[in-house]
């Protein structure tokens, strides 16, 4: 899989490079930092309504396992940043 030649060129420039972190640096606390992707999930999540073909069990379960990667993609993201 290629990277993506434009982000490489772009990120060769240490003034763009400075821009770039602290960008990202602000979209993470903006998602993940303070807790809005796991809050739109379980906002998401209660107005998911049960049905025959998906019970109130399979709507937990599956939130579950988008919570785990929210949290996963969040550690991830806040180790990146710091080193």
């Amino acid at each position: 899989m290629r990277g993506n030649a434009l982000k490489t060129r772009f990120l060769a420039s240490a003034t763009f490079q400075t821009l770039y972190k602290s960008a990202y640096q602000e979209l993470y606390q903006q998602v993940f930092g303070d807790g809005t992707a796991q809050s739109l999930l379980t906002t998401i999540t209660a107005s998911i309504p049960a049905s025959d073909g998906l019970s109130q069990d399979d709507i937990t379960d599956r939130s579950a396992t988008v919570a785990t990667f929210l949290t996963q993609r969040g550690e991830a993201l806040e180790k990146a940043l710091a080193g």
